[in-house]
């Protein structure tokens, strides 16, 4: 019996670390394994990773941002985190 992988979902919290996120996303988006996605939840960054990332890595399926339109701090948006997580897992065990 064949056993499928797991889906695995891939949470990244940035607030204006766009010169990190092309090295941090390039990894995690070229890697062998084929069944996950990368959440990136942006608080609020002024340093244009929001656009960076759209415009380097937005035809990637495997992506998806969520730019929260100020910073929250880092309560606020490891809440939001938890709901993508929590939508995630919510999806997944529909299938």
């Amino acid at each position: 019996m064949k056993m499928d992988k797991p889906r695995a979902s891939v949470i990244v919290l940035n607030w204006n670390g766009k010169h990190f996120l092309e090295k941090c996303l390039d990894s995690l988006l070229n890697q062998d394994y084929t069944n996950f996605e990368v959440l990136l939840v942006d608080n609020g960054s002024t340093d244009g990773s929001v656009e960076f990332v759209k415009e380097k890595f937005g035809k990637n399926t495997n992506l998806k941002v969520m730019a929260l339109k100020k910073n929250s701090h880092r309560l606020k948006s490891l809440h939001w985190t938890r709901i993508m997580a929590l939508q995630v897992v919510t999806i997944e065990g529909q299938r």
